[in-house]
């Protein structure tokens, strides 16, 4: 986040502010984090802070939201779904 700030404030942005990328486009940080450490994509070369990074936030992904956390998450999926009648 420190190194890249306006790399962390587009995607910021594009999570919150972009339904059809928060909901089609993103990915979830448990996938993208198995592809970038098998072999042949992303860690041929990466540093182990950053392997050690991505264990660290299985932590994270395993936690349950907030309600704040849901709340938003429904917000943004009922704005998605506003525009497309044959989704729930």
């Amino acid at each position: 986040v420190a190194a890249y700030p306006h790399l962390h404030a587009w995607f910021e942005a594009m999570e919150h502010s972009v339904p059809a990328y928060a909901c089609r486009v993103r990915g979830n940080p448990s996938s993208w984090r198995k592809v970038l450490t098998m072999a042949g994509y992303g860690n041929a070369g990466v540093p182990p802070a950053v392997v050690e990074r991505m264990d660290d936030l299985g932590v994270e992904e395993s936690r349950p939201q907030t309600e704040e956390e849901r709340r938003k998450n429904q917000a943004l999926w009922d704005d998605y779904r506003s525009t497309r009648p044959h989704l729930a």
